[in-house]
């Protein structure tokens, strides 16, 4: 299970939705899978294998881009956060 505050659900949610936005656009891939890491980030227990993390702290890379919408230091914390927990045995 995997602890995150509601600023950090808030974080990887908002970058979820940008990368909705980019791949209804292109079409590249499956939407289901975006869906089912929002569905489960807004859950009280968090429940992500490595592989999704991965997604998500590539996800996090789309905020990066929009610095005047969200704090720079504050999604690098949460993708260091969610790296940490990819390297866990």
């Amino acid at each position: 299970m995997i602890k995150l505050t509601p600023e950090e659900k808030e974080l990887i949610i908002a970058a979820i939705e940008i990368e909705k936005i980019v791949q209804e656009r292109s079409d590249d891939e499956d939407i289901e899978e975006i869906d089912f890491l929002e569905e489960e980030i807004k859950k009280e227990n968090v429940f992500l294998s490595r592989r999704q993390l991965d997604v998500i702290i590539h996800y996090l890379g789309g905020l990066l881009q929009r610095k005047d919408q969200y704090d720079e230091k504050d999604v690098m914390g949460l993708a260091w956060k969610l790296e940490e927990l990819t390297e866990l045995p």
